[in-house]
């Protein structure tokens, strides 16, 4: 009964649109045979293929690895979608949660902080999303979460009780302004994905716990991705100045707010374990990445299941933890 939060989908003909979307500097080309993918130079941003959209190789994804449910998002493509194809996606998705109603659920797909999405917000909500997707930061008005311009989008989402689940971004934020030349370290050797993201990611994790939006708006909840990047193996160390300046009781009143998925299954068990210690199994769900590869909704339950975590935090992250968060009271 495994419920995997961090699981990846988009409507079919979105896979021709790519060349549609790309923004000046980027460029359309196969990753690989039947996979376009968009890239800056060398460095590939995006990619998606057939297998990503296509609705029976979920379902059977999800059969064969034994996830009983899966919360479905269209990874980083959500960057390049404007606040009509955000309701295109929302369209596919309530249409796919139709076919299979106790296996999917959908967020909210929006173009946060632009004209219409509060507005598309509500629409979403009205096909059943139990959540809101967004990027770690916001690539296209280029603002990170903590950004004063998201308050009346806050405001409407704890209005609503609705959780927000996150993806890393493509590009560090710091860096899309002048992103030929500041991009330079990263765009050798796939350096933009395995190591921007989850660095991306922990910047949202620590500027979101330094503001003060987690205390005006106490109902917010959202889901960082891929364990907080790599807030879970360096909490101490990132947070103990911050200690020592008398932040601590505010920083772990904040944290409550955070909850944190596995995504994707590449962890060692010294790294799992250190992340159930740091931030607490009741804080993880279990997220698989699928099907950026064919067989991580597999490994990612191999990975939870074979590092000897405990029974009981392992039912809690696999399980539990989710289905309390999304009110899934048939879980």
């Amino acid at each position: 009964m495994i419920i995997d939060v961090h699981h990846h989908w988009m409507p079919p003909h979105h896979v021709r649109m790519l060349g549609k979307v790309a923004r000046p500097g980027q460029t359309v080309r196969e990753l690989r045979p039947g996979t376009p993918g968009i890239f800056r130079g060398d460095a590939m941003l995006f990619w998606c293929n057939e297998r990503i959209a296509s609705a029976d190789r979920l379902i059977e994804g999800l059969d064969r690895s034994g996830i009983s449910r899966a919360v479905l998002n269209v990874s980083n493509w959500i960057e390049w979608l404007d606040l009509e194809l955000c309701r295109d996606v929302n369209d596919a998705m309530h249409a796919l949660k139709q076919r299979f109603p106790d296996r999917i659920v959908t967020l909210a797909h929006v173009p946060i902080g632009e004209p219409g999405a509060l507005d598309e917000l509500e629409r979403a909500v009205s096909l059943g999303a139990s959540g809101v997707f967004s990027i770690v930061h916001l690539s296209r008005p280029g603002w990170s979460l903590d950004a004063p311009q998201l308050d009346p989008f806050y405001a409407r989402v704890s209005e609503l009780g609705l959780p927000i689940f996150t993806h890393p971004a493509c590009e560090p934020l710091e860096y899309q302004a002048d992103a030929d030349e500041r991009l330079l370290p990263l765009l050798d050797h796939d350096l933009l994905t395995c190591l921007g993201r989850p660095y991306n990611t922990t910047v949202a994790v620590m500027r979101l716990l330094l503001c003060d939006v987690l205390d005006r708006f106490p109902g917010l909840r959202f889901v960082m991705p891929h364990l907080g990047g790599t807030f879970a193996v360096m909490k101490e160390r990132l947070l103990s100045r911050y200690y020592d300046w008398g932040m601590r009781e505010r920083l772990d009143r904040r944290l409550q707010q955070l909850w944190f998925d596995t995504a994707p299954p590449r962890w060692s068990g010294q790294q799992l374990h250190c992340a159930v210690e740091t931030l607490g199994a009741d804080r993880i769900m279990f997220g698989s990445d699928h099907p950026i590869e064919p067989d991580y909704a597999e490994r990612a339950v191999r990975m939870i299941a074979s590092n000897g975590i405990e029974s009981g935090q392992r039912e809690a992250i696999c399980r539990g933890n989710a289905a309390r968060f999304l009110e899934l009271t048939d879980a």
